[in-house]
């Protein structure tokens, strides 16, 4: 009996399924492309690794959240508008500072 971390190491699927799932907006299309990658895995976990349906899940479970984080940190920050007066307010900000250290 192998452990689930020898068959089908964290980190390594993870990268595999995020690039799966980077640039996949869509809900239900997200979930399809993380069950059609996880669950080869989960069986194989269940036959070759022995585990129970519910180990194997869990296991399952933490490639897919850390193929998030790994999704999430090569993704593009959207661009926010700023708070209306932000600029004005900053702006006064450095001229007070300016005035302060002449």
């Amino acid at each position: 009996m192998m452990s689930p971390e020898v068959l089908h190491p964290v980190e390594a699927r993870a990268r595999d399924l995020a690039l799966v799932l980077f640039d996949c907006a869509d809900p239900t299309t997200r979930f399809d492309a993380a069950g059609i990658y996880l669950r080869p895995i989960c069986c194989d976990l269940m036959t070759r690794g022995c585990l129970t349906h519910d180990a194997a899940g869990e296991h399952c479970a933490a490639i897919l959240a850390r193929a998030e984080q790994i999704e999430a940190m090569g993704r593009p920050v959207p661009a926010r508008e700023r708070f209306p007066g932000l600029a004005d307010f900053l702006d006064h900000g450095q001229t007070t500072i300016e005035q302060l250290m002449r």
